[in-house]
């Protein structure tokens, strides 16, 4: 073998060994971006999950607040009551509690619907009271709209009652996380 031929080979291997090595770095380079995204998602999920639930406690703190002037949201016939009589009191403390407590409903709602809160953490905090409130106060929300001329207002309550109710609580016996009962319609 001649001299040229034995630069030649060694000039290919050399060649070979680089490309190699290159590749395993941008093997490795990518690996590290995959992770790197990985945890960019997790910690993007995480902080929704944790605005999630930093909003459902303040709704908690607020639905405690007026819990004495609202109905059970699962009970459909004392919702039903309470809607009649806050019509016929249209400016009454309870008809601005009612629209209040569907006020931040809608609000968290929307925020899953724009994904800023997390829809599975509020599913399993809310969904069926989110449900039960779409459903047993549609009355007063069809009302509102009505007097309003808003056609949307709530439309995210309802859209999130809708894709909840497909999914999580098909079982209306399940324990509500939003007071530790029974939820029954």
């Amino acid at each position: 073998m001649s001299l040229t031929a034995i630069f030649t080979l060694i000039s290919t291997l050399a060649a070979v060994v680089g490309l190699a090595f290159v590749a395993f770095q941008i093997k490795q380079a990518r690996d590290q971006m995959h992770q790197a995204d990985e945890q960019r998602q997790w910690e993007y999920d995480r902080a929704r999950r944790q605005a999630t639930l930093e909003y459902a406690r303040q709704t908690l703190d607020t639905r405690h607040k007026i819990w004495p002037e609202l109905p059970d949201d699962f009970n459909e016939e004392e919702v039903d009551k309470f809607v009649v009589q806050c019509k016929s009191e249209a400016g009454s403390q309870q008809m601005a509690a009612a629209l209040g407590y569907l006020g931040l409903l809608e609000t968290l709602c929307i925020g899953i619907t724009k994904e800023i809160y997390d829809a599975d953490t509020t599913k399993e905090l809310y969904g069926s009271r989110i449900v039960a409130v779409a459903n047993n106060y549609r009355s007063l929300i069809d009302w509102r709209r009505d007097q309003t001329g808003v056609k949307t207002f709530y439309d995210g309550l309802e859209e999130v009652a809708d894709r909840f109710e497909r999914t999580v609580c098909a079982d209306r016996n399940s324990r509500d996380s939003f007071t530790g009962r029974a939820a029954v319609k």
